[in-house]
């Protein structure tokens, strides 16, 4: 009997080593993969930011459930603002021009709506700390939970896009055409005179 207890107890310890071998590789490969995941999002996420820098995007998320905003880098550039852990939304807010401030916190309150899709993209002016008018351009998406009448936006997320060069361009384009227009109109005045002219000479 004893000799039966120390042969099953055996038999134990050996399925034990095993499993707890089994385990340890188990844990390596998990480790492993781990370990591997985590270096493929880094070089994901650092991809992503040369991607952002490249292109001159501004991030920001908008916590509505703290009120809380984060700004990238490149958001706080866009918006000339000093780096702080985060932003309260009046922090932009206080940023848009006075004549466009209206229109502006409209289009925003109006994708905060839990009837709507959440979608918000507009262009507006910001005013600088020194002074300077900027263009910027928004494309964002509002985020919901609950349903019926507890639906309501709990974050946003979005990009900012600094088209004050591209606002220029197409002022300058503007102001042309009008010239034009205006040369045109007084040659065609000019014409008619000679026309006259020539009619009665």
């Amino acid at each position: 009997m004893a000799l039966k207890d120390i042969s099953e107890r055996i038999q134990i310890e050996n399925s034990l080593r095993a499993m707890n071998a089994e385990l340890k590789q188990l844990r390596s490969e998990l480790e492993k993969r781990v370990a591997e995941r985590t270096e493929e999002l880094k070089k994901s996420e650092e991809f992503l930011k040369q991607a952002i820098r490249v292109g001159g995007f501004g991030l920001f998320d908008y916590d509505q459930i703290h009120e809380r905003v984060y700004w990238s880098e490149e958001q706080r550039s866009i918006l000339g603002s000093e780096p702080k852990d985060f932003y309260m939304f009046s922090d932009f807010a206080d940023r848009i021009y006075p004549e466009d401030r209206e229109r502006v916190l409209s289009e925003v309150y109006k994708a905060f709506d839990p009837k709507g899709s959440g979608d918000m993209a507009f262009e507006h002016r910001i005013v600088l700390p020194n002074g300077n008018i900027r263009w910027v351009s928004h494309r964002a998406q509002a985020l919901f939970e609950g349903e019926g009448d507890s639906k309501r936006a709990v974050r946003t997320i979005g990009v900012t896009l600094d088209v004050t060069e591209r606002k220029k361009t197409e002022t300058v384009i503007k102001n042309t055409l009008e010239r034009l227009a205006q040369e045109k109109s007084k040659l065609e005045d000019s014409n008619r005179g000679l026309e006259r002219f020539a009619a009665i000479a």
